[in-house]
């Protein structure tokens, strides 16, 4: 895997789906639960920069945001925490700080500007810059209608797409030759056994999936339900994203 998770669990487990990589100035971390906040305060400790893009504002992937950037700041000698978000999550962003009684001076909040294709124009001084290719706009509850977001990565001289949670493959893959997947080395799947309409569900998206593992790219399921369950399933090439 090229994608480091610091849990793979849903939203009601006791490990939240983060996930984490290296770029050439710092840590990148994929949304950032509560939960998994001491794991991320030591892999921060020797970052000169310490990045959290956020897929959607749900708890299990957003609720350790303030927390973290205080303790950045106040325990690690001033370092800001780095929030990177398309433009639709900025104010919630901005709001869920002032809630958490967050001082703005110690955390900055960049937005990241996309076109309709997804495709993203940066300029060098962006912190996404040489590694962010795609933001891809996805479907995850109605309450977070054009709220949710997955991504396309460069990590380590390959393509990676993450669907952050979703219940909508088709964002990513139609059945064809769907851009987002060509050229692609691994595809980060939200995927659950027993939970449907807000998330992928295995039993209606799985003849798909193994479609893509076949032909396509290696294909990693996350946000799991009942990883035991997922270890007794047939899933052909598909694998199981793992803790580290």
């Amino acid at each position: 895997m090229l994608l480091n998770f610091m849990g793979t669990g849903s939203g009601f487990s006791n490990e939240h789906n983060n996930a984490y990589f290296w770029v050439y100035d710092g840590i990148v971390f994929l949304d950032l639960s509560i939960l998994n906040m001491s794991k991320a305060i030591q892999l921060a400790k020797e970052m000169e920069n310490v990045y959290l893009l956020l897929t959607h504002m749900h708890d299990d992937h957003a609720g350790g945001m303030g927390l973290f950037a205080q303790y950045l700041y106040y325990s690690m000698g001033g370092k800001e925490l780095q929030v990177l978000v398309p433009p639709e999550l900025y104010d919630d962003v901005i709001q869920e700080m002032r809630i958490k009684d967050v001082d703005p001076h110690i955390y900055k909040v960049f937005k990241i500007p996309y076109r309709m294709d997804g495709k993203i124009q940066l300029n060098e001084n962006h912190p996404c810059h040489g590694w962010l290719q795609s933001v891809i706009p996805t479907f995850h509850t109605p309450g977070l209608t054009g709220k949710s977001f997955g991504y396309r990565f460069w990590i380590n001289g390959n393509s990676i797409v993450y669907s952050g949670d979703t219940c909508r493959l088709k964002d990513f893959y139609d059945g064809q030759a769907l851009s987002q997947l060509n050229d692609v080395a691994e595809f980060y799947v939200d995927c659950s056994l027993h939970y449907g309409k807000v998330h992928l569900k295995w039993d209606e998206v799985k003849d798909e999936l193994k479609d893509i593992a076949n032909a396509i790219c290696d294909v990693y399921l996350m946000h799991l339900d009942d990883r035991e369950g997922f270890e007794k399933m047939d899933l052909g090439k598909i694998k199981l994203a793992k803790s580290r």
